[in-house]
């Protein structure tokens, strides 16, 4: 949860095992492959719950993406003359060096000819060209929004083996995406991952004698065209193709375990679908802005620009000030998460480390004084709030995954 990053999802060859042996083959060469659904419009929200998020079921929702302005809005040019976009800061990657961060202007001028890739929060000033895919609209699932990611290439790319804790739709509006899935938790003990939920395996080439499981599972292979939306399920092993200037959208939420048909009964007939522009997102609304620096998609790697995120404009930070930002942190907080006395422990811990002067306030004086030694104290504690997170979020899991099942015994 500290250092909730999207380094590495392209292959890269800092990021991915590569085999010299002669006997390597593209993942999903072996193994039967299941050509993903496609439907020709949105599901309600109830059917969609019903049908794909609880029966876990991967879908691709042809023409889904022209129901947002941005399928006919969004060329080079359009965005340039978007002054407010141009200065905003995203993480921009190319093949050469590991991800940076650029201005959008600077990635919009440099991504043809260098292959550099854009992974990052949606800026503001398009998020209002970008409808809430519909089956969203209701039924509690406004209340899961985690993130809206912009995937912004000139081609040629591919994401490496991994998977989210989250539900995702994307949309494709410029360019096609081939989507490789493997199906959670069906093949999870066949998928080895490292790190932050991605696999070494270079998707590539792959060595089935190093890697003999993913000789056993079952594959699904979705072929998305512009214009097109689709599915990944909670937690699926996925990569993803990407082929011609390529601009998609996805929005990342949190599965419900129940329907709230209520929810839905209270709109009213007329409503119409929001931008994102007018939703709140949990990686966007925590202790802190995005705009401050790039700490919902960079690390924080160094904790003391998170802290310096969390004092804000204030003078000086007291220590309920620090556990309750801790408590409202909505990257930390997420569904399924209750507030433990561990957790308080951990924050005492904390303000102590970062009251330098020991006067019972924690100020930008203080944590400019913070130095290595310091800093991996720090790291020790978030260290051990993290793996109370874990411990909590597998539990979560586990209600989901018997929700799923009980839906597959109702079938």
């Amino acid at each position: 949860a500290w250092a909730r990053v999207l380094l590495c999802l392209f292959a890269t060859s800092h990021c991915q095992d590569t085999d010299n042996s002669d006997e390597l083959e593209r993942l999903g060469a072996r193994g039967p492959v299941h050509v993903v659904e496609e439907i020709d419009v949105f599901p309600e929200p109830e059917v969609w719950f019903r049908d794909y998020s609880r029966a876990n079921k991967a879908v691709v929702i042809k023409g889904g993406a022209k129901l947002s302005p941005a399928y006919t809005l969004w060329t080079d040019e359009y965005f340039a003359s978007k002054a407010g976009a141009l200065s905003e800061q995203v993480v921009a990657d190319s093949r050469a060096r590991p991800p940076r961060m650029h201005t959008f202007e600077e990635f919009l001028k440099m991504y043809k000819e260098t292959n550099m890739y854009m992974v990052y929060t949606t800026p503001k000033a398009f998020r209002s060209d970008v409808l809430l895919p519909p089956p969203l609209r209701c039924g509690g699932y406004v209340d899961q929004l985690a993130d809206t990611v912009m995937w912004f290439s000139n081609g040629g790319t591919k994401t490496i083996l991994h998977h989210d804790d989250v539900e995702n739709i994307n949309c494709v509006f410029d360019g096609r995406k081939e989507v490789l899935m493997i199906e959670y938790p069906k093949y999870k003990d066949k998928v080895i991952l490292a790190g932050d939920g991605y696999s070494e395996v270079d998707v590539d080439h792959v060595n089935f004698t190093k890697f003999p499981e993913l000789m056993d599972v079952e594959y699904h292979l979705a072929s998305v065209e512009e214009g097109d939306c689709f599915f990944i399920p909670y937690k699926w092993f996925h990569v993803i193709r990407s082929y011609g200037r390529n601009v998609a959208v996805n929005v990342w939420y949190t599965p419900l375990l129940e329907f709230n048909a209520t929810d839905c009964d209270n709109l009213q007939s007329e409503f119409k679908l929001q931008s994102l522009d007018m939703l709140s997102f949990r990686s966007m609304d925590g202790a802190y802005t995005q705009e401050e620096s790039a700490r919902n998609h960079g690390p924080p790697d160094d904790l003391r620009v998170y802290f310096s995120g969390m004092l804000g404009e204030h003078d000086a930070l007291t220590l309920e000030g620090l556990i309750k930002h801790l408590k409202e942190d909505k990257s930390l907080m997420s569904p399924g998460i209750k507030w433990t006395d561990a957790m308080t422990n951990i924050g005492h811990q904390m303000f102590s480390v970062l009251d330098t002067d020991g006067d019972g306030i924690v100020t930008s004086g203080n944590i400019a004084d913070i130095d290595d030694e310091l800093h991996e104290v720090l790291e020790e504690a978030a260290d051990q709030l993290e793996s109370i997170l874990d411990d909590q979020k597998m539990e979560y899991e586990t209600v989901i995954e018997q929700h799923r099942t009980s839906r597959k015994e109702e079938l």
